[in-house]
């Protein structure tokens, strides 16, 4: 209404095409979420080309090979590394999930985040699975959110039971996480 002294411009190709909906009061001025800092950068989402193969009772390291984005080049698709970069520190959205094959009947496969190289303990944060029949596909998924400070970098691991080596399946799965702004 006109007596708020609020006038919102409206939308159109020009100012939503160009990432701004300007927001005048008296008239003038043009805000953009990036400029506010509402960016959650830095972030990834990566995927695995192909199968990757984890031994029994032991912790693999899992690379995700490809990335469907990277904000920061935080990432590292050689590595499975992502790393926090300078000034970046703070609280983090991670999210994980893969498909591993034949798991047995009784067996499990963990999924772990790992900072800088040792088990994120503190809290826990892993996903247990014990399949409920003898050899069957279990999609595993895994959530934290993570307090980082600048350079520690976060890792992902499987352990699993099975007592032969099994594959993570080259398909369905995803790595990735957002930075957490307002908290």
């Amino acid at each position: 209404p006109a007596s708020s002294g609020v006038n919102l411009t409206a939308l159109n190709a020009t100012n939503l095409g160009s990432g701004t909906v300007d927001i005048a009061r008296g008239g003038t001025g043009a805000a953009t979420l990036a400029g506010a800092g509402l960016t959650n950068a830095p972030s990834f989402s990566a995927y695995m080309n192909a199968a990757q193969l984890t031994s029994s009772a032991a912790n693999t390291l899992i690379i995700f090979t490809g990335e469907a984005y990277d904000t920061d080049n935080a990432y590292d698709t050689t590595t499975g590394r992502f790393t926090v970069p300078a000034g970046e520190g703070g609280k983090y959205f991670f999210t994980a999930g893969w498909v591993i094959e034949f798991l047995d009947d009784t067996k499990k496969n963990t999924m772990n985040f790992w900072r800088n190289g040792v088990a994120y303990t503190s809290p826990s944060y892993n996903h247990d699975n014990t399949s409920c029949m003898a050899n069957q596909y279990v999609y595993n998924q895994i959530q934290a959110i993570l307090t980082l400070s600048a350079a520690d970098y976060i890792t992902l691991n499987s352990y699993q039971t099975n007592g032969t080596d099994l594959n993570i399946l080259g398909a369905q799965n995803h790595f990735g996480c957002y930075k957490l702004i307002g908290i």
